[in-house]
């Protein structure tokens, strides 16, 4: 439940943790949140002012102007009355239940979703054989696990749809991968305007890039783009695709998304097809994974009918260097090639 917060340093440097002295403080709370009175004394010399902020359920202690409010995700949250100073932004699918409500009045069995952008819909088929949907969320439990959340009783999945448990595992080796996948997830989840459905398929993946409000993900899908190893035959682990639909969603919620024309090609099928300049973005994104991951390097978006790779080239020839991005992570205006004589390109 969050409901004891303890903080302890190893000050003497040995090793071990002495309660009589190395104690910086200790808060105990009710489920909702208020603090016990009494034997809550312990306040260390040695303990930091703002860290030790961080009280029920880790979130910040607000005390400017005698709030004492917490700074619960998005909303300030009152222990004293159970109630966020905002709604809910999915009121609207919890009709019975006060929209101000902290963890649907019953703290003792619910804890509030931490990180709630990222979803999935499991349908079950009930009694009578009527269609049952479970809305799931990506946040923590109550121990701190990653993992995809109830809404409806903040507690996490406990079923076996097979989507639930290949998309957990791809977000999480994003995230266990590196800074650039941990904050790609991190992003989404605890977004304040907006939030992606991620749903499964057996063909080819995808992202709507008009509104970011979807990514079709195939989780058994290892055949990947060309890439810089020639003995890979152009295989890459099925989250890294994951990973490319998810950046096209925050390119979308950050405003960007450039849709115009990047360049065409012919399919397989003797079709025309124009690709969009987002796909520099996510692709950037991509190799950043990729390399963060240990694996190789993407080199372009598309192939030819005969499989060869086509369209402009991602990194300068035989390097590890974006052609369209810096050092920095910027792009050039209307994303021009970095020009090497005057600019450090992104090394991966």
């Amino acid at each position: 439940m969050g409901n004891v917060r303890l903080s302890y340093s190893d000050l003497d440097l040995n090793g071990a943790i002495d309660p009589n002295t190395e104690i910086l403080s200790e808060n105990n709370y009710y489920p909702g949140g208020l603090l016990h009175k009494g034997y809550n004394n312990v306040v260390s010399s040695n303990a930091n002012s703002q860290a030790e902020k961080y009280k029920y359920q880790g979130q910040e202690l607000e005390e400017e102007l005698g709030k004492d409010t917490y700074a619960f995700q998005w909303r300030d949250y009152d222990p004293a009355t159970l109630r966020f100073g905002k709604i809910d932004r999915f009121a609207e699918d919890y009709a019975g239940i006060s929209p101000y409500a902290y963890s649907a009045n019953n703290p003792i069995r619910y804890r509030e979703v931490a990180g709630d952008s990222i979803k999935i819909a499991v349908i079950t088929r009930g009694p009578n054989n009527e269609a049952v949907t479970q809305n799931l969320y990506w946040g923590q439990d109550a121990n701190g696990n990653n993992g995809f959340i109830d809404i409806a009783t903040g507690n996490a999945y406990q079923g076996n749809d097979q989507l639930v448990a290949d998309v957990t595992g791809a977000l999480n080796n994003l995230i266990n991968g590196g800074n650039v996948g941990s904050t790609l997830v991190s992003d989404l989840a605890s977004d304040q305007n907006n939030s992606v459905q991620i749903i499964g398929t057996n063909g080819g993946n995808g992202a709507d890039e008009n509104s970011g409000n979807w990514v079709r993900w195939n989780s058994a899908n290892v055949n990947g783009p060309p890439d810089n190893d020639p003995n890979n035959n152009n295989q890459r682990p099925s989250y890294i695709g994951l990973g490319h639909e998810l950046a096209h969603i925050r390119d979308v919620w950050n405003g960007g998304a450039d849709q115009t024309p990047w360049y065409n090609y012919t399919d397989a099928n003797g079709n025309n097809q124009s690709i969009p300049r987002a796909e520099i973005y996510s692709t950037h994104i991509e190799n950043q994974l990729r390399s963060e991951n240990n694996l190789p390097l993407r080199t372009n978006y598309t192939v030819d009918p005969n499989g060869n790779p086509t369209g402009p080239n991602i990194l300068f020839p035989n390097t590890r260097q974006s052609r369209y991005y810096d050092s920095n992570g910027n792009n050039n205006r209307n994303y021009r090639v970095i020009r090497r004589r005057k600019q450090t390109p992104f090394s991966y």
